[in-house]
């Protein structure tokens, strides 16, 4: 149990160093990352599946996707640019205070837009991904743990809901929600460890 805890341990933070780096790593850097662990070629499969960041060019957005972003172009456009280190904000909202829940929404919404392209595939509308970050960053908003963590925290929730969305629509299409069961036990089982 512990080897799992501390796999889980090490694989939020390669995630966490691919998310801040924009980094692609390659099967080998992924093996010398896990190092003291042999990875068959599924763990690795879903390691790849776990940490993938794709970049979307505005070019591969289909023309629904360019009409919501025109559309909602305001919505993007009018945010107000937080600092994630003003604590008192996070503090307020933590408190309860409904303006503090509204300023920070607003300012999240072109973040969620970003990982929402970041995570743009195919056959998926954009907005069905940003309506599904909207649904992770009210989560993140809610139930952080501390205003230090935060926005850490918050962020983690938008690809959460925007990954775990992406999952189910492949399920669907394959009919295997294994993967799905997999994704939420490890999701869970990090929500653990971040209590400890």
């Amino acid at each position: 149990m512990n080897q799992e805890l501390k796999f889980l341990e090490k694989l939020r933070e390669l995630k966490a160093e691919v998310s801040k780096n924009h980094k692609k790593m390659n099967d080998e850097e992924i093996r010398s990352y896990f190092e003291n662990q042999e990875l068959n070629e599924q763990q690795l499969q879903m390691i790849r599946d776990y940490i993938k960041e794709d970049e979307t060019d505005e070019n591969e957005l289909s023309e629904d996707d360019l009409a919501y972003l025109q559309e909602n172009e305001m919505l993007f456009a009018m945010a107000k640019e937080i600092d994630p280190t003003d604590y008192a904000l996070y503090d307020k909202l933590k408190n309860g205070d409904r303006y503090a829940f509204d300023m920070l929404a607003a300012a999240y919404m072109p973040k969620v837009l970003d990982i929402a392209k970041a995570h743009k595939k195919e056959g998926v509308l954009l907005e069905e991904l940003v309506s599904e970050g909207s649904i992770g960053l009210t989560e993140g908003l809610m139930g952080f743990m501390t205003p230090e963590t935060a926005h850490e925290e918050i962020m983690d929730a938008i690809r959460k809901s925007i990954r775990l969305y992406l999952l189910e629509l492949e399920a669907e299409r394959t009919h295997d929600n294994s993967i799905i069961d997999k994704v939420r036990k490890m999701d869970e089982a990090l929500d653990i460890l971040k209590e400890d």
